[in-house]
């Protein structure tokens, strides 16, 4: 590519996020960075900007300006900037291109954030938190472009040294992954498990206030490694289960409370069909064949509200069903429609009965 037909070196860096960059703009990029520290540093706000972004869904949702106005107020020094009308025009498109809500990542406005945090000490690593509220899910690209699916009141984090000599991600909650295939092997910490895979897509379920750990293969193949603890760290357990496409395991964690049964500690291997478990991240979420009792810990989590079933004997009516954007209440009544259902509202919970009087 010659002087004259280098395209304008904005464009090209959309070109590189939206991933459309051809191999001489690729060229043209490089050169420009390399080219000198302002440039470096110009480029460096410019990919934090568009990694955060990653998060959100909605473009519609978007207010470029009112975006660019609270980014102003957290970097002071873009309004003295010689690139501010550059970063600002950046902005808005980046916003367009990416379906992003960069206000709600920058500032942890809108029910998800990231956020960081460094140490003085030479040799320490910074991490990077992501966390998801109840009544929302969220979607991110790690920076070895794995993506990540997160369900309501999850949160994942990892490490500065993330893609080096390691991929090692800390899960909380339930999280799908879509993993970019490198040697480096790719690992979910969560509780009691480690689940290793080399590029694949499988699904991690890890509740703390549920009492089991669950991991399902869609793709590929994946390591499933018990973790135990010992003079306060964790290691891998000799217990070990290889997945195939189709498959479920099942942890049952040790608890106080379930210490005593026999399942306590177990893995337990299964054949499923994943789509309807892990179609809570699409449009469509499909309900298939559960009880009650564990479908109203769903609902609480996706509609961020508190559900009690004030009779025992709807705890084991199963239901199947397809959801899309139905409200609360559209759910409930579905619901009563199937069963013998009554609920009402009362201060912001939802009781659940056979018999409201």
């Amino acid at each position: 590519m010659t002087l004259k037909e280098e395209k304008p070196i904005d464009n090209v860096i959309l070109s590189y996020f939206d991933e459309t960059i051809s191999p001489e703009e690729l060229e043209q990029l490089r050169c420009w960075i390399s080219d000198s520290s302002n440039n470096r540093e110009y480029f460096k706000k410019l990919v934090q900007i568009h990694k955060a972004s990653s998060i959100a869904f909605n473009a519609e949702e978007f207010d470029a300006k009112t975006a660019f106005k609270k980014i102003s107020k957290k970097y002071p020094e873009l309004k003295s900037s010689k690139t501010n009308n550059h970063i600002k025009q950046i902005c808005f498109r980046i916003g367009k291109i990416a379906a992003i809500l960069v206000l709600g990542i920058l500032l942890g406005y809108g029910g998800k954030s990231i956020n960081s945090s460094w140490s003085k000490k030479n040799n320490t690593l910074s991490k990077s938190v992501i966390t998801v509220p109840l009544g929302s899910k969220s979607k991110v690209s790690l920076p070895d472009g794995t993506e990540v699916w997160l369900n309501a009141g999850s949160s994942l984090n990892y490490y500065s040294d993330y893609g080096i000599n390691k991929r090692d991600v800390f899960l909380i909650g339930e999280g799908y992954f879509k993993v970019t295939k490198m040697k480096v092997p790719f690992i979910v910490h969560t509780t009691g498990l480690a689940i290793k895979a080399l590029g694949t897509e499988f699904n991690v379920k890890a509740y703390p206030d549920e009492k089991v750990t669950e991991a399902i293969l869609v793709h590929g193949s994946i390591a499933v490694d018990k973790m135990v603890k010992n003079d306060e760290k964790y290691s891998v357990d000799e217990t070990s289960v290889v997945l195939v496409s189709g498959q479920k395991v099942v942890y049952h964690r040790s608890t106080s409370a379930s210490s005593d049964s026999f399942l306590s500690g177990k893995m337990e291997v299964s054949n499923i069909n994943p789509l309807s478990a892990i179609s809570w991240k699409e449009k469509c979420w499909i309900i298939e064949k559960e009880e009650l009792q564990s479908l109203i810990i769903k609902l609480e989590r996706k509609y961020d509200v508190k559900i009690i079933i004030t009779s025992k004997d709807l705890k084991k009516f199963k239901f199947t069903g397809v959801l899309k954007n139905e409200s609360i209440e559209q759910v409930l009544k579905a619901l009563s429609l199937s069963a013998p259902i009554k609920f009402r509202f009362i201060k912001g919970t939802v009781y659940l009965s056979d018999n409201i009087q």
